[in-house]
């Protein structure tokens, strides 16, 4: 469904906006009200109330997350401009979400959300009915068939506890956002899933605004424009959108380069900083060990290094790496073993880090 009515709206509020911009300057300030949204942000235990008026944001106000009401004031004004806009938008910090990136197949973008609703437990730590979630493709791979993509999710227990809290101050939340690292206050997400409720609302506000829209401009069409200037207008307005939306593409597509680059930067420098750290492992490794004592096994798993191995005897190990530089608490992970043919014992260690691989 969600796939079927997005071109169906981009059309409706590219149609919309080309007869609004027929009309007269003054009449269209009437009809057509600049877009404005509560917006609520979570900051540690208070909610920030802001006006989100285009590109300006006008701080209102902030209170309590713990508080049942809102001083009288605020919450009248609030209420205002949630109603007007069928609710108001929740943003979450970026310490609340978890932010992951993932591959999938190609053919995943048609039913992307499904999809990564599905892989939700493979992709974070968490099960599909655990979070609130929102998937957006960073990159096409056209040659290996993949999709790279950026998924963010938040505990649902959270996200409705903030919202809960917000419907006791009289205020419908309508979409879930995300506090921006940029001036523009949010990141442009919705976590909360598509629901029956919001979209048929916005289908009736839009039929509501095209049909009130639609009558002024066929009026002023009547009164003010012969055929023949409709008709050479219309074939401007064309040609204007053919190039509106190439650009539009190359926007994109150059969106998405510089957004693997950046990926392929970050990687970069965390493998040249873990390099420096799995030297230092080693050379420790190196001088500690007994000439008797060999690895047949080293793993470095998030900030510890587990090994396996033999030696005559095992138990000195734990005494040698007590005054290792880099590492530190060494402990056997399972008991000894003595193998029979060559008489030596079989050990297995995990050691912690002391300074933390990225």
């Amino acid at each position: 469904m969600d796939a079927l009515l997005a071109p169906i709206n981009r059309f409706a509020r590219w149609w919309l906006g080309e007869l609004a911009s027929l009309l007269p300057s003054a009449l269209r300030r009437l009809v057509v009200e600049q877009a404005r949204d509560l917006v609520l942000e979570v900051d540690d235990e208070r909610f920030i109330f802001h006006l989100l008026e285009g590109e300006n944001i006008r701080k209102l106000g902030e209170h309590p997350v713990v508080s049942d009401t809102l001083p009288k004031e605020l919450a009248a004004r609030t209420r205002k401009i949630a109603s007007r806009n069928g609710g108001a938008v929740l943003a979450v910090s970026r310490s609340g979400v978890t932010a992951q990136r993932g591959e999938l197949p190609l053919a995943a973008e048609e039913n992307l959300r499904e999809v990564v609703g599905f892989e939700m437990d493979r992709l974070t730590p968490f099960r599909r009915d655990e979070v609130y979630y929102h998937a957006r493709v960073l990159a096409r791979d056209l040659v290996n068939q993949k999709l790279h993509i950026a998924l963010t999710a938040a505990p649902r227990s959270k996200v409705d506890a903030l919202i809960e809290r917000a419907a006791a101050w009289g205020l419908a939340i309508k979409r879930v956002d995300v506090v921006s690292e940029t001036q523009t206050l949010l990141q442009g997400l919705d976590l909360l899933p598509p629901g029956p409720k919001s979209l048929y609302g916005a289908i009736s506000r839009g039929l509501t605004i095209g049909l009130l829209l639609a009558l002024v401009v066929l009026l002023s069409f009547a009164i003010s424009l012969p055929l023949d200037r409709k008709a050479r207008y219309v074939e401007a307005l064309s040609q204007e959108v053919l190039l509106a939306r190439k650009k539009a593409a190359a926007v994109r597509n150059l969106s998405d380069e510089i957004q693997v680059l950046e990926s392929n930067n970050r990687y970069v420098s965390e493998l040249r900083q873990n390099s420096a750290l799995i030297t230092r492992v080693l050379n420790d490794m190196t001088s500690l060990l007994p000439d008797d004592t060999w690895l047949t096994q080293l793993r470095l798993v998030d900030n510890r290094v587990e090994i396996s191995g033999y030696s005559p005897d095992s138990s000195r190990l734990i005494a040698l790496f007590d005054g290792s530089g880099v590492l530190g608490e060494p402990k056997f992970r399972s008991p000894l073993t003595r193998d029979q043919r060559s008489g030596v014992e079989r050990f297995s260690l995990t050691l912690r880090l002391t300074e933390p691989a990225s």
